[in-house]
C-alpha cells in the first residue's frame, strides 16, 4: 500500500482478436455491459454527471465499452483504467481502502 510502481503498466498483448469474439464483445457493448470490480471488498464505481440536473453521482461498476455517436457502426472496448484508491489510517502504518472510483477509456475500436 501507498507503494509508486509507476502509472501504466501493460498486463498482456494481444495482436489480434479473431472476428467471432470481436462480434460477440460488440453485442454486449451495445447491450450495454458493465464491469464490476472489487477492491478489499468494496466495488468500483464511476464518478459522473447527471446531464439534467448537473449532479454528480457514483455509479457502481463501468461500461465495457462505448458505442455512442460515431462508435454505433464501430464499438470501442474501454481497455485502459484510471483507477483511484480512497483509504485512511485507522493506525499508524495501517491502511484500509475506502473508496475506489476507476475512469474507464478506450483505444480503438474492435473490427467485427
Amino acid at each position: 500500500m501507498r507503494e509508486d510502481h509507476g502509472v501504466c503498466k501493460k498486463l498482456c498483448t494481444v495482436t489480434e482478436i479473431p472476428p467471432d469474439d470481436t462480434k460477440f464483445i460488440n453485442e454486449r457493448i451495445r447491450e450495454d455491459y458493465g464491469l464490476n470490480w472489487l477492491v478489499d471488498g468494496l466495488p468500483a464505481a464511476e464518478k459522473k454527471v447527471d446531464n439534467k440536473t448537473g449532479d454528480v453521482f457514483y455509479d457502481m461498476g463501468f461500461n465495457l465499452g462505448d458505442d455512442t455517436g460515431e462508435l454505433y457502426a464501430k464499438p470501442a472496448l474501454n481497455n485502459h483504467y484510471e483507477i483511484l484508491l480512497e483509504y485512511h489510517t485507522p493506525t499508524p502504518g495501517s491502511y484500509r481502502v475506502v473508496g475506489v472510483v476507476v475512469w474507464p477509456s478506450r483505444s480503438v475500436p474492435l473490427e467485427s
